[in-house]
């Protein structure tokens, strides 16, 4: 029979989850911002017609739609 914690396992086990948590939503957090940083600066690029070539932009247009969608999901 496996034994019930204490209260203070708990606490510290509690604890020791929550921090982990915190640390990937942070994670998390950081690549969306860095995946927007990305999409916006292709975004960009895409508004300026003389400064890429057509096959350019639409491989922009794709990596752009690719991004969105896996954001998506």
């Amino acid at each position: 029979m496996i034994p019930a914690l204490t209260p203070e396992e708990r606490q510290k086990l509690r604890s020791a989850i929550l921090h982990r948590m915190q640390l990937e939503l942070e994670t998390t957090e950081k690549l969306i911002e860095n995946i927007k940083e990305e999409t916006l600066k292709k975004l960009n690029l895409l508004q300026q017609p003389d400064a890429t070539s057509a096959p350019q932009s639409k491989e922009l247009i794709r990596e752009v739609l690719e991004q969105e969608g896996r954001r998506i999901e």
